[in-house]
């Protein structure tokens, strides 16, 4: 993928767990930012680009979920302990994943993720899949 095409997006990724790190109101874009990085990773990983031997995936999706959850109970938006460590290094294999693929892989990658964010909205929800609606 072009370098100036992807720069924005591992920025805007890298700054929203920053933000669940460091501020006090993490902002709701940085979670976004984060799930799509996540929603992604799973995309490439149905399109057998690549694998998640160790549920790594679940494991995020779960931690995000939470997250979500936290939101909309307290009004601030937090990952466990647990959960930054797996964002943490998730995103960062995310980041070398997506400098290593192609950008028809990449935009394929996102494009099945719109189409599936599109099938949740209709109701389309499958085992597994954590909805938070924010």
């Amino acid at each position: 993928v072009p370098e100036h095409r992807l720069n924005n997006h591992l920025i805007k990724v890298h700054e929203g767990l920053m933000s669940m790190e460091r501020d006090a109101v993490p902002p709701v874009d940085g979670w976004r930012d984060m799930s799509d990085a996540v929603n992604i990773l799973e995309s490439l990983v149905e399109m057998g680009i690549v694998s998640d031997d160790d549920g790594q995936i679940v494991a995020a999706k779960n931690a995000m979920g939470h997250a979500g959850v936290r939101h909309i109970e307290t009004g601030v938006m937090r990952l466990t302990g647990e959960g930054m460590q797996i964002l943490r290094g998730l995103l960062e294999d995310y980041g070398t994943v997506v400098q290593a693929l192609t950008e028809r892989q990449f935009i394929g990658a996102c494009r099945r993720t719109e189409r599936r964010v599109r099938e949740i909205l209709r109701g389309a929800v499958r085992a597994g899949d954590k909805v938070v609606a924010l």
